[in-house]
């Protein structure tokens, strides 16, 4: 079991150990396609929009404070409805049912959910619910780190516990250690960790869902929408202006998940 701890709630509620892997988890901007179409655009500052999230798992709803739009480089907007699915398969029903826009989740999540992916694993989730990556529904966020503090780690434990200082050291100390790269090598991971000397030179690689969306390229059939064309509007006056919005952004108060749980 591991954890990711993130700016907002969790990093207020819980204390943690030390990272075993690079901030690797980036959080993303999940929506339906209509004939290859976003129903959200990856420029959207999402005012006036209901987002799921996952409650119990990172990233909070929260984080929405912390991150970025990659396309505009805005902020998002603080006039965003949050609503709550209790795990990442009720937040995909939900988004197939029109209850929301968007889902908050980490970007890597409908890969991991494939059914290709899992092969003959026993998990705890409906792969099935998954299908239609890249022409059902898609990503139009990618790479969106700023709601992290640090990256997977080992424990997340009550305020106050003394487990974090008890295991940092082993931690750090293993960290360095070639049996460390063995097992990152070996879980296909090796662009997660935390390179020592025993990594080879440019053995890190960036997936689709770590670039930031304006570095993406193609079309949203690969499940990661690229941002595309700056969108305008037309004033009543006859004045085209950009889409994007310059707005002042907090994070979202009072908009926390509920009881932290394991990501």
């Amino acid at each position: 079991m591991t954890y990711s701890h993130g700016r907002g709630s969790r990093d207020t509620n819980a204390d943690w150990s030390i990272a075993i892997l690079d901030d690797n988890k980036p959080a993303g901007l999940m929506t339906l396609l209509t004939n290859g179409v976003p129903s959200v655009s990856g420029w959207d500052d999402l005012a006036g929009k209901t987002v799921i999230d996952v409650g119990g798992w990172a990233p909070t709803a929260d984080g929405l404070g912390y991150v970025t739009n990659k396309c505009s480089n805005m902020p998002y907007s603080d006039s965003i409805t949050i609503v709550v699915g209790p795990e990442n398969d009720d937040a995909m029903n939900m988004l197939r049912n029109g209850n929301g826009d968007a889902v908050f989740i980490y970007a890597d999540q409908a890969a991991l959910y494939q059914c290709s992916a899992v092969g003959d694993a026993t998990v705890t989730f409906n792969c099935s619910l998954w299908d239609g990556f890249g022409t059902e529904y898609a990503y139009v966020q990618t790479g969106q780190k700023g709601y992290a503090l640090n990256g997977t780690t080992l424990a997340m434990t009550k305020p106050g516990s003394m487990v974090p200082s008890l295991i940092n050291g082993c931690l750090a100390e293993f960290m360095q250690t070639k049996e460390y790269y063995d097992v990152c090598l070996k879980n296909g991971m090796v662009d997660q960790c935390y390179p020592n000397s025993h990594f080879p030179v440019g053995s890190s690689t960036m997936a689709n869902y770590e670039k930031p969306t304006n570095e993406l390229t193609g079309d949203c059939s690969t499940g990661y929408c690229p941002c595309g064309p700056e969108p305008t509007t037309t004033t009543a006056a006859g004045i085209t202006t950009s889409g994007t919005v310059a707005l002042s952004f907090g994070p979202i108060a009072g908009l926390l998940s509920v009881l932290i749980a394991s990501s």
